[in-house]
Formats: C-alpha cells, sequence, structure tokens
C-alpha cells in the first residue's frame, strides 16, 4: 500500500465508523478501556494539573457531557473494565491510588490508597491482576475488589524490576518486567517460562503487550527496536519468526517526506500503543499514523494517518458481541471496531470545532478519537 489514508475514507475492508470525534476536554489521552456491556469508551486524559476521564457512548456517538470525572494533583496510569466496574490507576504527589468506579452509574465505589504504583493491570474470567512498580504481583477475585482491602489481596510474586505490561492468554499470565518476559500459569503461580524479549539485545525492555485468544498470539514491542512488533505463539510460548513487522521500516519509507530533522524522524518510527482485533494487529507510531497488518498473511494492508503526533492510545473491540447493545455499533456481528485517541492534525493550540462537536463546552480540545470498523 503505498498511499496515505487521513481516516476519511474506507481502505481496503476496514471502514471510518466516526472520524475526528472533539475531546470535551483539554488534556490529553494517555489511555483508556473499553465498556462493552455499556458500548462506551472511557479515556483517561491528563495534563500538568491532573486527569479528567472522558466517556464515549457509542449509541448516542456524543460524549457523556453530564458526568465530570476529574482528579487533580494526580495521573492516570492505567485502565481496565472488569465485572461491571471501571478500575483506574492514578499516580499522586504523595500516593498512589486505585479508583474503582461503577460502569452503569459512572460513581465511584471504592478508593484503595497504595504505597506503590500500580503500573498495569490484566483480567481474566475470574481475578484480577496488579503489576507494581515495586516489582511485585498482586490479585484479587472480581468479588473481592470492593469488599477487600487492597493490603489484604495475594501477593503472588515478588521482583526487583518494574512489572510494565502484562496481559491473560487463557490460564495464563504473561508478565514483562525489564527484559524478560515471565508466563506464569495463574492456578499455582509457577513460572512455565522465562523469555528473552530481544536475543540480539538482553538489555532491551518490554513496554508493550497485547494478546488475542482467537489465534493464541501474545503480541510485545521493547523501548530499543525501532518499531519492531514480535508476535509470539500462546501455547508454545515461543517467538513466532513469521510475525515480526518492522513498523518503523514502513513509516520511514511511507513517510520520508513529511519529517524534517533526524529527530523527527526517529520520533516517527516509535511506536506508542498497539492493540489486536481477530487476525489484525494495530499499531500506532510516533508520527501519528496507524499501520494495521493482516497477521495470517503477514503483510501490512492498510495505514491511517489521522493524528498530528504520537498515536496516544488504541482500544480494540474483542468481546463486543456479548454487548447487550451491539447492534448499535455496526450490523455485522463478526466485525469489531478499534478506537484511536491522539492530537488533531493541524490544530496545533488552536481548535475550531464544528458546531455540536464540543456541545456544552466552553473550551476546546485539540485531541481526537478516530473509530474503525474492521
Amino acid at each position: 500500500m503505498e498511499n496515505w489514508s487521513d481516516g476519511s475514507e474506507e481502505s481496503s475492508s476496514l471502514k471510518v465508523v466516526e472520524n475526528g470525534k472533539l475531546l470535551p476536554c483539554s488534556q490529553s489521552p494517555r489511555c483508556g478501556c473499553i465498556v462493552t456491556d455499556w458500548s462506551e469508551v472511557w479515556l483517561g486524559c491528563y495534563d500538568i494539573q491532573g486527569t479528567r476521564i472522558a466517556i464515549y457512548n457509542f449509541p448516542k456517538k456524543d460524549w457523556d457531557e453530564e458526568t465530570v470525572i476529574e482528579k487533580r494533583d494526580a495521573y492516570v496510569q492505567a485502565m481496565v473494565y472488569c465485572n461491571g466496574c471501571v478500575v483506574i490507576s492514578l499516580r499522586g504527589q504523595t500516593y498512589n491510588m486505585l479508583d474503582i468506579f461503577d460502569a452503569a452509574t459512572h460513581r465511584k465505589l471504592q478508593e484503595h490508597t497504595l504505597p506503590d504504583l500500580v503500573f498495569s493491570i490484566a483480567c481474566s474470567s475470574s481475578q484480577l491482576y496488579f503489576g507494581l512498580a515495586s516489582g511485585s504481583m498482586k490479585s484479587c477475585l472480581h468479588t473481592e475488589l470492593l469488599h477487600r482491602p487492597a493490603n489484604h489481596w495475594t501477593c503472588c510474586k515478588d521482583g526487583s524490576l518494574p512489572i510494565r505490561a502484562m496481559v491473560c492468554m487463557r490460564d495464563d499470565l504473561w508478565v514483562a518486567a525489564g527484559p524478560k518476559i515471565f508466563v506464569y500459569a495463574t492456578t499455582d503461580w509457577t513460572c512455565k517460562k522465562e523469555l528473552q524479549a530481544d536475543r540480539e539485545n538482553e538489555l532491551n525492555e518490554v513496554f508493550l503487550m497485547d494478546s488475542c485468544d482467537d489465534d493464541a498470539k501474545v503480541w510485545t514491542v521493547c523501548t530499543m527496536t525501532g518499531g519492531l512488533v514480535t508476535g509470539w505463539k500462546g501455547v508454545a510460548m515461543t517467538a513466532d519468526v513469521d510475525s515480526r513487522y518492522d513498523c518503523g521500516a514502513q513509516v520511514r519509507r511511507l513517510a520520508d517526506s513529511l519529517s524534517s530533522s533526524p529527530s523527527d524522524r526517529m520520533q516517527d518510527e516509535t511506536i506508542s500503543c498497539l492493540t489486536s482485533a481477530g487476525d489484525l494487529i494495530w499499531v500506532g507510531t510516533g508520527i501519528g499514523a496507524v499501520l494495521v497488518w493482516n497477521t495470517v498473511t503477514h503483510q501490512l494492508c492498510s495505514l491511517f494517518h489521522p493524528f498530528e503526533n504520537y498515536v496516544r492510545c488504541l482500544l480494540s473491540f474483542n468481546s463486543v458481541q456479548k454487548s447487550a447493545s451491539y447492534s448499535h455499533l455496526t450490523s455485522q456481528p463478526k466485525s469489531m471496531l478499534v478506537v484511536g485517541a491522539g492530537k488533531r492534525k493541524g490544530c496545533r493550540g488552536q481548535n475550531s470545532p464544528t458546531q455540536g462537536e464540543a456541545r456544552g463546552s466552553a473550551s476546546s480540545s485539540s485531541s481526537i478519537i478516530t473509530v474503525w470498523r474492521a
């Protein structure tokens, strides 16, 4: 594929559902989660003053302007939807927090104060797992989340390196700590395998991870790989030599004209986020481009460029078919939706939203979401 797409046109089998919806707040999005039961996406946005949660409702095709969730002097780190609740990790100036909200009413149900920052959160069918900056890992049952103090949650493992990322793969938990990936059996917490994230550079650390149960794949991105996404076989727990996607090379090849300096080119090939949706892996880059790879053919099938710089967040509706209001999203029961968030192109500090885009908002935002149907 040789051309750029700004996200306004259908490319291959991918179709834009929402093109550049302005966020209702001025903060930049950092992370988010999909609330499948209520067809919503929660985005954690922050700036120097603190955090605000922006909630987009797909049936209404608009933001929830009635509920304002703000946290002054605290910065969102991770979010996950689990068993009717949205769990949000926040880094405060004097202490760290784990806030729990009712997904239906948007009301805060509980706040846990923690000595360590929760870097990453993973969710299985019955358990929540918390990866801490101290290197420890804790877990609790869904039913214990609101009724058991955080200091009484089960301590699964202790380590010396921060747990940057975690994903559940069937009955296993894949944990990224430094340059290592540990695969644990969640039944008895035995370490089934210890993997070197990058065999060519033993100091290269994993900072992004995602999984897809459909094809039993785990995807990782390291800090010093120049835009490389690596696929792992979830059952065999080995690297898949066919599933290594050089996103940095693709961006350099397609976007040389957009880079004016060596520092810009270094930013271009940086991978900022990724998500899997069926047989597609979506990758966000530092230049604002979203690359879509087909994991069956191992070919780049689409490339969009809806954002000004870093793609801040990519989320996929892997289980949206279970949502009661799924019919509001798309008429094709097997299709999935992917949400991307970042800065709007051509609006560095000045925005002019169309009427209704920022309804009820006195100040406009330079951040947008774009939604694709896959």
